[in-house]
């Protein structure tokens, strides 16, 4: 276990992978397994070919705040160009996130940023004007991106799985379900080939199409989103299939 440290080079024998630490040390692994997210730097090293996430149009805005009595369940509002999700996430506190449609990926940046989210949502009625008032500390906002790499994930004795390999948006909420399911399959199939090989192109093999439908899936629906004359219609059925496929054996 290293805590605090990063990767700097990977250096494939045949037998194993010399590994390079960000300290300079050295060590020998027999599978490296890039597990590091959406700027994995497993995956510059191993696929320096595939670039950075694209942006996909949106920002989600992210705070906690006292939950007021009448939430108790998750509430949507729909607005012009964003929509507001209310949701307890205990007896005294509501999770609030909004979606919007921002064409141009706004500036990174930390901070506490509650002024802003509250002026973005000062169109909404409901339950939304009490809690936007009573925001705690620490709300953010993050870009809505996605990445795909091309099957195999795999080169040599390095693996990406997660978001390194395929970055999803929310929209079907299971980024963090198909990063999981990477984890499990990963595990049988090395335990079930004698060679790691075998058990990578088998690995990618299962997993690829399911991710595939994810993202692929997230990212048209937020391109309906974007349009104001897109087919709501089709946008919930593109969600009750994708559902549905992921109920499928892993």
């Amino acid at each position: 276990m290293r805590l605090d440290s990063t990767v700097d080079a990977l250096d494939e024998t045949g037998a194993d992978v010399d590994v390079t630490f960000r300290d300079g040390e050295h060590a020998r692994y027999d599978l490296v397994i890039g597990a590091d997210g959406v700027h994995s730097r497993v995956r510059h090293l191993t696929f320096p070919e595939i670039g950075e996430e694209e942006y996909v149009g949106q920002v989600c805005w992210r705070a906690v705040a006292p939950r007021p009595p009448e939430v108790t369940e998750y509430l949507m509002y729909h607005g012009a160009g964003s929509k507001v999700g209310l949701v307890a996430i205990s007896a005294e506190q509501v999770y609030l996130y909004m979606l919007q449609n921002v064409p141009e990926p706004p500036e990174r940046r930390g901070g506490d940023r509650r002024d802003e989210l509250r002026a973005a949502l000062a169109e909404y009625g409901g339950s939304v004007p009490q809690v936007a008032a009573t925001l705690e500390p620490g709300a953010e906002v993050r870009r809505l991106t996605s990445l795909l790499v091309p099957a195999p994930w795999h080169r040599g004795r390095a693996v990406l799985i997660g978001d390194a390999a395929h970055a999803t948006t929310p929209h079907i909420s299971y980024g963090l379900g198909i990063a999981v399911e990477d984890g499990l399959v990963l595990t049988e199939e090395l335990v079930a080939h004698g060679s790691t090989a075998a058990a990578l192109n088998a690995f990618s093999d299962r997993r690829f199409e399911r991710a595939r439908m994810v993202v692929e899936n997230s990212v048209q629906l937020s391109k309906w989103e974007q349009d104001p004359h897109a087919d709501m219609a089709a946008y919930g059925a593109l969600i009750g299939r994708t559902l549905g496929a992921l109920t499928a054996p892993i």
